[in-house]
């Protein structure tokens, strides 16, 4: 799975995690395999990996955050390796 194709699972993912039960029949699973896969296969480098994991994992832990998102900085990153 390359870099553009991750991102876009991963923001789908978020995307329809943050919508209430009613609007989604089912929210998918979380994309840490794929995530933790590409990084294995030296496909993304560790730190767009705990990135990627941050970004699905995000307003888990407080009502506070906002959830799934992604550091400017890590943004750039990507789009600048992917093109």
């Amino acid at each position: 799975m390359n870099r553009d194709e991750l991102l876009a699972l991963c923001n789908l993912y978020v995307r329809r995690r943050g919508l209430g039960v009613a609007e989604v029949v089912e929210v998918p699973m979380p994309p840490t395999l794929q995530i933790v896969d590409s990084y294995l296969h030296a496909e993304i480098s560790e730190s767009e990996k705990n990135s990627l994991l941050a970004y699905v994992r995000g307003g888990d832990d407080s009502e506070d955050e906002e959830v799934g998102e992604l550091e400017e900085a890590t943004l750039a990153e990507l789009d600048d390796l992917a093109g």
